[in-house]
């Protein structure tokens, strides 16, 4: 069974937009006439034309990627109102006196705040490590403890 992908759906539309952006521009290298006079692999035409080629391979995994998280999408809504961490949620974390932000979001969705902020997707490790924690716990991550100081959920997305 495939993977499935959680997201709002204004992370959808903005992975259909990605997708759109990677498969145009993959178009675009794949059109782009190719110098043929130069033959040996040490021409400015032979170089040009394999910078091409491997631009035309990563937007093309990108395509693919997209397509695969589109083609197992689901999409739901930000919570409500939690009490454990889960998808949709800030949770305010203590690491030895310095307070992060971590936002646990969906695929395609960016964040736009502050630098003291970090986005995570619901699957992401820190994510995980997290996942159905509560206020007042501690958790071990990558060799550090963090302390869980609040859970709310992010606001519910407006239509864009």
């Amino acid at each position: 069974m495939a993977e499935k992908y959680l997201m709002t759906k204004n992370g959808f539309e903005a992975l259909q937009r990605i997708a759109y952006g990677a498969q145009q521009r993959a178009k675009e290298i794949a059109s782009a006439p190719r110098d043929k006079t130069f033959g040996d692999n040490d021409s400015l035409g032979s170089r040009v034309d394999n910078n091409a080629d491997n631009d035309l391979f990563v937007f093309a995994i990108r395509l693919k990627e997209c397509r695969n998280m589109l083609n197992n999408a689901e999409i739901v809504d930000y919570p409500g109102k939690v009490v454990v961490v889960g998808y949709g949620t800030k949770v305010v974390l203590d690491s030895n006196g310095v307070e992060e932000t971590i936002m646990i979001r969906g695929y395609g969705e960016d964040l736009e705040d502050g630098d003291t902020i970090y986005g995570a997707r619901y699957n992401a490790p820190i994510a995980m490590a997290l996942k159905g924690k509560k206020i007042g716990q501690r958790v071990k991550f990558n060799g550090r403890s963090l302390d869980i100081i609040s859970v709310e959920p992010l606001p519910i997305e407006k239509e864009k």
